[in-house]
């Protein structure tokens, strides 16, 4: 007999009720300036509810009164994690950052050596990606204490998110110099390593984490990386399932009460649910998995989120397709997607053609190229900001005869004067899914995107694809080659320095002119 955990809907309610009802006493304990009060309250609903939006934002604006501010802004970020921003909570978090510089200006204005407020000052721009000043600041701190730990490993960030991966490594070089039993510097600078393509190195100093912390989950995932860029796929898909161990995926496991499956039983007979782990992208990646599964089950279950329900039908006859928002359904063991390589033993990504399908159309006649542009990805949430780039520097396309229509789902605030510049650059009207951005994609001539669920949807359709990718790139795409062998209709174009986006585009434009 198949069991699945459910909460009833009158449990959900009592439970909701009993929070709303702690919201309410802690905003008024606040106003009653008894914060700590408040924050004792605000903390009993994080501990039953750790994502509830209001409370983190509530919580921030306690923390900041009690002078906590680098927590405040902590509880902001984590916030901005469930979507795009309101211009008002944007403001929130201006105000706490200016009320924290404030606070610290007035410390340094009569301790201007005080190295803690120097070093919290520092953190407050690196929690706000004020990265530049964020580096400056470690700098003067560590001009006063040259070894201060923290500062030398916030300045490694603040390189790595400004793609100094040369400055960020001598960082973790000094940290390394100092506590060279530190497994989570082993681990970025094994990071920084790899940005820098020394996959090699890289793999040496994830195995130096490991040897010091056997059980690091982060360093196990980051050497499966390390494989898989190599091409060393058996060994990478083994090691990829230590990711359900880390911090950031533990909490995104499917919580179901049937056992995963990872190929070492027979499906015959039996009702298997397969379900999205991570990314649109991922999905689109590997849902190419299913069909193969839907040869060994009884019955395929996919789960997957709404915007791809429509489009996911098309993968095969006979898959029962479902929102990752409804109740699990009946099943007898579950697999999570990105798992299903090493479920089936490929020890080698498949030849592919289109694997996904829309409805054909007549598409009207067009004598110029109709080319769709994807020049960046979510705008909120955990964002791979060096994947984006600006869409100022794709402004040397704009006088071709070409027509170009934008693909962007979310738009970059900063590209918003960009766009009068490129008048010709056509919107792509509502697109409420997956489905029908397909739709559209079916009727181009050719995409561009940087590395986003838009290439690989393109791709999985057999659309001709140009991928823009930044010199730090996934494990996917390997390393220097120009195509892929996930998918036959993708080309790449490759930044050869870090942040190099122009020289990226001036080779998009000459293929266009030649092609």
């Amino acid at each position: 007999m198949m069991a699945v955990l459910v909460v009833s809907t009158s449990q959900a309610q009592e439970s909701m009720s009993s929070i709303i009802g702690m919201l309410s006493r802690s905003i008024t304990l606040r106003l009653e300036n008894r914060l700590p009060e408040a924050l004792a309250c605000l903390d009993a609903i994080l501990a039953q509810a750790p994502t509830f939006a209001p409370c983190l934002l509530d919580r921030a604006k306690v923390l900041a009164l009690l002078q906590r501010f680098e927590d405040a802004l902590a509880d902001c970020r984590a916030y901005f994690r469930h979507g795009p921003a309101a211009p008002e909570l944007l403001r929130l978090r201006d105000d706490i950052r200016d009320a924290a510089l404030t606070h610290y200006q007035q410390t340094l204005a009569l301790a201007p050596d005080d190295v803690g407020a120097l070093y919290r000052r520092a953190n407050i721009h690196l929690q706000c990606e004020n990265y530049a000043l964020a580096a400056e600041e470690y700098r003067l701190v560590l001009s006063i204490e040259p070894q201060h730990e923290g500062s030398l490993s916030n300045l490694g960030y603040a390189m790595v998110a400004l793609e100094r991966h040369e400055e960020a490594l001598a960082a973790y070089d000094q940290l390394l110099a100092l506590r060279p039993d530190d497994a989570v510097n082993c681990v970025n600078r094994g990071n920084v390593l790899k940005n820098l393509h020394r996959v090699s190195e890289a793999a040496f100093a994830y195995q130096q984490a490991i040897l010091l912390e056997h059980d690091f989950a982060e360093a196990h995932l980051e050497l499966a990386h390390c494989r898989l860029l190599a091409g060393r796929y058996s060994e990478g898909w083994r090691l990829f399932e230590q990711r359900w161990s880390t911090a950031q995926l533990a909490r995104h496991y499917l919580p179901s009460s049937q056992p995963a499956w990872l190929g070492e039983t027979t499906l015959a007979g039996r009702t298997i649910l397969l379900w999205a782990e991570q990314g649109l992208g991922d999905t689109v990646q590997f849902c190419r998995c299913v069909p193969a599964v839907m040869a060994l089950a009884g019955q395929v279950i996919l789960r997957v989120p709404a915007p791809l329900c429509r489009l996911m039908q098309s993968l095969a006859p006979g898959l029962t397709v479902i929102d990752e928002q409804q109740a699990l359904p009946p099943h007898d063991c579950h697999t999570p997607l990105m798992s299903l390589p090493l479920a089936l033993g490929w020890s080698a990504p498949p030849p592919s053609g289109p694997y996904l399908a829309v409805p054909t159309a007549n598409a009207a006649a067009n004598p110029r190229r109709r080319v769709g542009l994807a020049w960046a990805g979510r705008q909120y949430g955990l964002r791979n900001t060096t994947r984006d780039m600006p869409l100022a520097a794709l402004l040397p396309l704009a006088g071709l005869d070409i027509d170009v229509i934008s693909l962007q789902k979310d738009m970059p605030l900063a590209d918003t004067a960009t766009l009068r510049s490129w008048p010709r650059l056509q919107p792509a009207g509502t697109l409420p899914d997956m489905l029908a951005t397909a739709e559209l994609i079916s009727q181009l001539d050719l995409v561009i995107s940087v590395d986003t669920a838009i290439a690989h949807l393109a791709a999985a359709l057999g659309k001709p694809c140009w991928l823009l990718l930044r010199h730090a790139s996934e494990w996917r795409w390997q390393l220097e080659r120009q195509d892929t062998p996930w998918y036959p209709t993708l080309r790449i174009f490759r930044q050869h320095h870090a942040g190099d986006w122009d020289t990226v585009v001036d080779e998009v434009r000459a293929a266009l002119v030649c092609p």
